[in-house]
């Protein structure tokens, strides 16, 4: 069966296979829109400040940030982020009686907090 026009005539084959295409791409756009929309993580938690008891300040943007670059840049190797705030913990009880939670990263900084061994810097 064809289709005439003015200028020409197609086979109706051509006209199911170009909608057939614009479906495909509009589903593929409507996948990755989806895709993008559920995986893709945009940072827009604010950088906060912390002064730290033993001197300085550090910027993170979560708390995760911030116990990992204590991690990082702690004068007491360890091998593992738990093994720091397992002995982390541990110091701040010897030194001064504190007891720091080492349930998740967050209660640890929100304890930290607490015992103001990191002070949040309000701006």
């Amino acid at each position: 069966m064809f289709l005439s026009t003015r200028n020409n005539s197609l086979h109706l084959g051509f006209w199911r296979t170009n909608r057939m295409l614009d479906l495909l791409v509009t589903a593929t756009r409507k996948a990755v829109a989806y895709i993008a929309g559920r995986y893709l993580v945009v940072n827009l938690q604010p950088i906060m400040n912390y002064k730290l008891l033993g001197g300085g300040t550090v910027s993170a943007s979560n708390y995760q940030e911030l116990v990992e670059f204590l991690w990082k840049n702690s004068h007491m190797p360890t091998h593992t982020l738990e093994e720091f705030i397992d002995r982390t913990a541990a110091n701040c009880k010897i030194q001064t009686g504190a007891i720091i939670s080492t349930y998740n990263v967050e209660e640890f900084v929100i304890d930290l907090i607490d015992n103001e061994f990191i002070i949040p810097i309000q701006e």
